[in-house]
């Protein structure tokens, strides 16, 4: 996990509300048009975009029940998007993937030969997170801090549209700048889901 150097004090979602407070031009600690519960619930759902086309990769090795080809994993691979591939057996050349079936928590080997207890490694993919560390690498924080800051002036913008006392220009400039962060945010996210796709295990 690679979460970057970090000053005293500082956290990850610390660090990313800063990176998007700046993004917005919000940076007056006395009179914040944010609060940090907002601007982290936006970088949340800029994660979740993110999650969906390049989520965290996750390699685990799970022990099968002797006699039987179902798998518990609700302990194993929580908060999982998918499973991508089961190698059984395991560190074969050429690499083994077996068939599988995924209900709920159990996982199912599609082989001829009933396991005999031993391990099979399972490739899942996990959601992305950010709190006190992060799960994605440094290199994308500039993309998440776009989305958020994107997602942030959307709402303020809608937020406005509903109150009196509010210049209506003010409102609008938000929504253009908003959706054009947002535009430029999900095009960038294709492009990461486009690498993504072509690095699958296997057919």
């Amino acid at each position: 996990m690679e979460t970057g150097a970090k000053e005293a004090g500082m956290t990850a979602i610390a660090d990313m509300i800063a990176a998007v407070r700046k993004d917005l031009h919000d940076e007056d600690a006395t009179a914040y048009r944010w609060t940090d519960a907002h601007l982290t619930r936006h970088i949340e759902r800029a994660v979740a975009d993110l999650s969906r086309v390049s989520a965290l990769q996750v390699k685990s090795t799970v022990a099968t029940a002797e006699g039987s080809r179902s798998i518990d994993i609700s302990s194993t691979c929580t908060n999982r998007l998918r499973i991508e591939a089961v190698e059984y057996p395991v560190d074969k050349y050429p690499t083994v993937y077996a068939p599988f079936f995924e209900w709920a928590d159990t996982l199912t080997l599609l082989v001829d030969e009933l396991p005999s207890g031993d391990d099979c490694y399972v490739y899942w993919t996990q959601a992305h997170s950010i709190g006190t560390t992060q799960s994605f690498p440094t290199t994308l924080n500039a993309l998440v801090a776009l989305g958020a800051a994107g997602y942030a002036a959307v709402e303020l913008a809608s937020y406005g549209t509903e109150r009196v006392n509010v210049d209506p220009a003010a409102v609008e400039r938000y929504q253009k700048w908003g959706e054009s962060r947002l535009t430029e945010f999900r095009a960038e996210l294709k492009k990461i889901g486009r690498k993504v796709r072509t690095r699958r295990l296997y057919t």
